[in-house]
């Protein structure tokens, strides 16, 4: 993969950064059928998200896995990809230590997960977070919304969030004048 300058750029600017095709369609169902795989084999370490309390919610049947390069070969062999690696430490202008890996699975009628920033959680700077969309998104079915610039506001203050829509009780404070932008994206190249 080449970099021409302009993607850490457009990171630093918006905080965001899609590299579209990074993974090829056939690397993204493989990752999507494995992962299905382990969730259908039952209760992971760090499951989260269902509500006990309500039988339909989606969530009890697939909640939320982290971590899983510690207790999965595939997921740590994923995590290190030199694709992946290489453009996070472009963007960030620093080498890239790995420190986390999760997966939230979507199903029709699930919560999603309220407006956050990882460095609220992972106190490491910087911080960068991969997120690769193994299903089409868009605003429909759960894209990956951000706020353009917002990281500039430093670590924002927390508020509670609605649970009937984020399965997770807090969310960052959004900025006065800030704008959502939802970013839609294909399950590897087509």
């Amino acid at each position: 993969m080449n970099f021409n300058g302009k993607e850490r750029e457009f990171f630093e600017e918006h905080g965001y950064y899609v590299a579209r095709g990074l993974f090829s369609a056939e690397e993204v169902r493989e990752m999507r059928d494995h992962f299905m795989a382990r969730r259908s084999e039952g209760p992971k370490p760090g499951d989260m998200g269902g509500d006990p309390r309500k039988a339909n919610d989606p969530l009890n049947k697939f909640p939320r896995m982290i971590n899983m390069h510690k207790w999965d070969p595939k997921t740590e062999q994923w995590q290190k990809d030199p694709r992946l690696t290489k453009l996070a430490g472009h963007l960030i202008g620093d080498g890239v230590e790995l420190c986390q890996t999760m997966l939230y699975f979507k199903p029709p009628g699930a919560r999603g997960q309220a407006f956050h920033q990882d460095n609220q959680y992972i106190r490491k700077y910087p911080v960068i977070a991969a997120w690769a969309a193994l299903d089409d998104c868009d605003e429909a079915n759960g894209q990956m919304v951000v706020i353009p610039g917002s990281q500039k506001e430093g670590i924002l203050p927390i508020q509670k969030a609605d649970v009937e829509i984020s399965f997770t009780n807090g969310q960052s404070y959004i900025p006065e004048g800030s704008r959502e932008f939802g970013v839609n994206m294909k399950a590897g190249r087509k």
